[in-house]
This record gives C-alpha cells, structure tokens and sequence, in this order.
C-alpha cells in the first residue's frame, strides 16, 4: 500500500496526485521523521521526481508535465521567483505584462522539471541544510545521473503563510535566479516586453519537443 508521512500530506495537496495514480514514493520517508520543515519540502519534491522516473518511465511531456506541476506549485514560491527573475525590469511593466510574464514563468518552470529531470539514475540524496541571510534556508542535495557525474544542488528556501517554499535553485554553485534574472533584462533591453516573451514561449516550446 502507497503512504505518506503525515506531516507531509496536509502540507503538499499536490501529492495526493501522485497518490491517485497509483504512483508511490517510498524516498518521502527518507527525511527523518523529526526533520525540519524546509528538508521535507526538498523531500517532497526529489521524491516526486524520483516516483515518477521509476512509476512513469514512458510518460510523454503532457503526462509528466500534468503529474509534476501541483507539485512544482506546492512546493515552490512561484510569485516570488518570478518576481526576482524579473529583477528591476519588473519597474518598467505594465500590470498586464506582469501577468502575462508571470504565467509564462510558471509555465517555464514546470516544463523546466517535466524534461530536464529525466535519466535520474541513483536519483537524490538529501546531505544536509544550513541557516542562510534573512532566515531563510539551504538545503544540499545531490543527483547522481545515469552515466554522469554527480550535480550538487543547493536550495534555498524561505517561509510563506507557515510553509517553506523553494525560490532558488543552485546547480554546482551557479544561480538558476541570477541566470534568468540576467537573460531575461539583455532581452527586454534589446527587443522589449514582445521580445521576451517570445523567448519565453520559444524556450518552453523548445522544451516541450526534447
């Protein structure tokens, strides 16, 4: 019979998903059952990944992009990514063009988990989690790839209405924020608000045929 802990059920409604497909993640239980609340939140979504490689291996794009994104969306703080993504040319937007930016973004991200994080291999490891400015969080994990070095991943997390949400990811070190952040201001400098949304639909178009 498939589980869940139940500090995490209540927490992520996203799993139940997961759950009604049948699909069980037995690396849910990996976190300790006193452990804090930012590393289940990790848990939770290295164990979604990991489920639906090993449940799911012949799913197509829409299968896992339908299985991934209310997990993605309960485990993320997808507002806030998008707004640190968009960094200081967010001053020079419309309210619609935010909307529009935000939903392709949110879009971006879940397309982002529902093709590049395939080929899991040994899968997740979770190594451990530090304090970090304005009292937030880092948790280290690490990926191990089929026939690929192992990628650490860093991610920082802060706390929203009493749940701990992920708002960066760091792969090797390097900022997935402070990348955007920098392609997405050389874009709307050089072509504008259409130009960068036309990337953005490119970039998740792009992802939806690999």
């Amino acid at each position: 019979m498939c589980t869940v802990p139940e500090r995490l059920a209540p927490r992520w409604p996203g799993v139940g998903i997961l759950l009604a497909m049948g699909l069980c993640a037995t690396s849910w239980i990996a976190a300790a059952p006193n452990s804090s609340p930012w590393v289940d939140t990790v848990a939770t979504l290295t164990a979604a990944l990991e489920t639906l490689e090993r449940d799911m291996p012949d799913a197509d794009y829409a299968n896992r992009f339908d299985v991934l994104a209310p997990i993605i969306r309960d485990t993320h703080d997808l507002d806030t990514m998008a707004r640190l993504a968009l960094g200081r040319t967010a001053d020079d937007l419309t309210e619609p063009q935010r909307h529009d930016f935000d939903r392709l973004f949110v879009e971006l991200t879940i397309a982002s988990y529902a093709t590049r994080f395939q080929d899991l291999g040994s899968g997740f490891e979770i190594r451990n989690d530090t304090p970090a400015r304005g009292g937030r969080y880092s948790v280290e994990a690490e990926l191990a790839p089929a026939d690929r070095a192992p990628i650490r991943l860093d991610y920082l997390l802060h706390e929203r209405d009493d749940r701990w949400l992920i708002i960066n990811v760091l792969a090797e070190g390097v900022s997935d924020l402070a990348l955007k952040r920098s392609q997405f201001a050389a874009l709307f400098a050089e072509r504008g608000f259409v130009g960068l949304r036309e990337s953005l639909r490119a970039e998740i178009d792009t992802l939806r045929t690999d």
